[in-house]
């Protein structure tokens, strides 16, 4: 095989699934958000330490700030997804909104919560972020300017969690430096692109 007929075909080799233990699956999506949250605090707390007369913030701080994101990005993706892209299902299964089970005709199974919207978890951490700021005082628009230059890091592993869980595929194209998605007619440039 010749590397452009690999480089096309890499997404059809790829498992979303990390690796999978009983009906407990680790996927790189899930993995990509802990990893970009990681990769945040690390940079952030870097340029605390270098800067403290601009950002005197200390690690406890940063921690809870990031855990207060955490959650906002979970809820608000989750809601995101739920509000956007598929509320009529989840109207008339609610529970499922919430819960890693889904009903089928054999009862319910650990399915895992799938359905995040990036403008929902996005939404909801500059809120959560926003609440964090008014009950310990914080200067919102300060941390800001800490925070949001890391979102490039952030971006970097969101783009790699979207192209491992095949999520952002555009309408199908020929171009030969594309990637072939299965469910597209051709080649999908929007997949290609975000991964690179």
């Amino acid at each position: 095989m010749d590397f452009l007929t690999f480089w096309q075909t890499l997404p059809l080799h790829m498992d979303p699934v990390i690796f999978r233990l009983g009906s407990f699956r680790l996927q790189w999506y899930g993995l990509m958000y802990l990893v970009a949250f990681a990769i945040t605090y690390r940079l952030v707390r870097y340029r605390t330490r270098t800067e403290p007369e601009r950002f005197p913030y200390g690690e406890e701080f940063l921690k809870n700030l990031l855990t207060y994101g955490f959650i906002g990005v979970l809820l608000g993706g989750r809601l995101g997804y739920v509000l956007f892209y598929n509320l009529p299902y989840y109207a008339g299964h609610p529970f499922e909104i919430i819960l890693p089970f889904r009903s089928g005709p054999t009862g319910w199974h650990f399915s895992g919560i799938s359905g995040m919207s990036y403008h929902g978890g996005l939404t909801g951490c500059i809120l959560a972020c926003a609440l964090f700021c008014r009950k310990y005082k914080a200067d919102f628009w300060n941390l800001a300017d800490l925070f949001f230059p890391r979102r490039a890091a952030w971006l970097y592993v969101w783009a790699h969690r979207q192209f491992y869980q095949r999520g952002v595929v555009g309408p199908g194209h020929y171009v030969s430096h594309w990637h072939a998605f299965s469910g597209c007619a051709g080649f999908c440039p929007a997949a290609s692109l975000a991964a690179l």
